[in-house]
């Protein structure tokens, strides 16, 4: 707009005030968007970029981690006590695919500490398989549910003979 000044006859173009000034940038700068959307929109972006860092960090198949652990063989004696003493968390049964009549041809203890241990394998030790399984089911069948031993069956096939 332009004003007549006072003092003289000609038209000058009016300055404007410091808060228009401001507007006038912000609606430029932001396309007419209060500040604090433009502040939400980047949070967010920021967000989406962490959590895309995490699953590209996390997704990464390093292998930097242990090896797996190689089970040691314990007796059948050893492995009843164990089961008795509470440190054994998870017992697997390996079964042949297709084959429920060969019953059980190994079995591994998971223990507390995070080792693991083998019952002699095969056809040749089945006894002590059967055994020892029905051993871990009385165990399950007496004790509280926190000390309860998990006990997995594994089917694998071509298991080959002795």
């Amino acid at each position: 707009m332009a004003e007549i000044d006072d003092q003289s006859d000609e038209m000058t173009p009016a300055l404007p005030e410091p808060n228009d000034r401001r507007r006038l940038l912000s609606r430029r700068l932001l396309g007419g968007r209060p500040l604090s959307v433009v502040g939400i929109l980047i949070a967010g972006l920021l967000v989406l970029v962490v959590l895309l860092a995490i699953v590209i960090i996390t997704g990464r198949n390093d292998q930097t981690g242990p090896a797996p652990l190689t089970c040691l063989p314990v007796t059948l004696g050893e492995a009843e006590a164990s089961v008795r003493g509470g440190v054994v968390t998870r017992v697997t049964v390996l079964t042949e695919r297709g084959k429920p009549e060969t019953g059980p041809l190994a079995v591994t203890l998971d223990l507390n500490d995070g080792n693991c241990r083998e019952l002699p394998k095969g056809v040749t030790a089945q006894d002590e398989l059967y055994r020892f399984v029905g051993e871990v089911t009385v165990y399950n069948q007496l004790a509280a549910g926190d000390q309860r031993i998990r006990l997995v069956w594994e089917q694998q096939g071509n298991i080959p003979p002795p």
